[in-house]
């Protein structure tokens, strides 16, 4: 145990987790978790509960990764006025939609949604 009270391999996946997000290749879940030492078939049964472990998320929270600053980051690049340098188009209807998702309002492309309303009767005994 570290002097936080955080087992080693948290501090160690965390900091697999913030280097992934910036990688060009990302790694599955299952690969963070072999790569930091867990067996393949623990990484396949154990990876929510892993990646959600409090440990983990206490040591992402350490080194800024938490949904807070990833919505505020979101929120800057929507409120930014383009330029084509930093800001584009694509950036800010991708960051849009990483909004949608975390509202619940995200449909993906593919998916039709329709509004149905259903009448139902039913025939009492009489």
């Amino acid at each position: 145990m570290l002097k936080n009270g955080t087992k080693i391999h948290h501090k160690h996946l965390a900091h697999v987790i913030a280097d992934n997000a910036f990688a060009s290749i990302k790694k599955t879940g299952y690969e963070m978790l072999e790569s930091v030492g867990m067996a393949k078939v623990t990484a396949k049964n154990q990876l929510k509960r892993t990646l959600g472990a409090k440990g983990v998320q206490k040591e992402l929270a350490l080194i800024g990764f938490t949904a807070f600053q990833a919505k505020s980051i979101i929120g800057q690049i929507v409120k930014q006025p383009l330029d084509r340098m930093l800001v584009t188009p694509e950036n800010q209807i991708s960051a849009a939609r990483e909004i949608f998702k975390v509202i619940g309002e995200y449909a993906p492309d593919k998916l039709e949604v329709r509004k149905v309303i259903a009448t139902i009767t039913f025939n009492k005994p009489i």
